[in-house]
């Protein structure tokens, strides 16, 4: 997550700044307009950006407000964090799973124990 951040950081932060004109919104690159409310301006903000991508929730229109600024970039930044992050995250989920209920049927295998008269 840091690593992506950080590179998020070095894309991205205070680059993106939108302006509305007739309730139609373009790119701006001065400071007129207005910072979306997910960005890579600061290292926390960053992190939330990297999780929402992660868990996966509305995580294009998110893609879409920076792909307007840097298109091809951008599209490689986001699907390989979508990708690697899902992969890493699920990967690291099911282990931590599996490990606990290994763990559970050991002991549950250690307390029965068979006598005979």
């Amino acid at each position: 997550m840091f690593a992506y951040a950080m590179v998020g950081m070095e894309l991205y932060a205070y680059k993106v700044y939108f302006k509305e004109e007739n309730e139609i919104f373009y790119v701006s690159d001065s400071e007129e307009g207005e910072s979306p409310r997910l960005n890579f301006d600061s290292i926390w903000n960053a992190f939330i950006v990297i999780f929402i991508i992660f868990i996966g929730e509305d995580w294009h229109s998110v893609y879409y407000q920076f792909y307007r600024v840097k298109r091809y970039t951008s599209i490689f930044y986001f699907v390989s964090l979508s990708v690697f992050g899902n992969i890493i995250m699920l990967n690291l989920f099911l282990a931590i799973m599996l490990k606990n209920f290994e763990h559970k049927t050991k002991s549950k295998k250690k307390s029965i124990t068979f006598t005979s008269h």
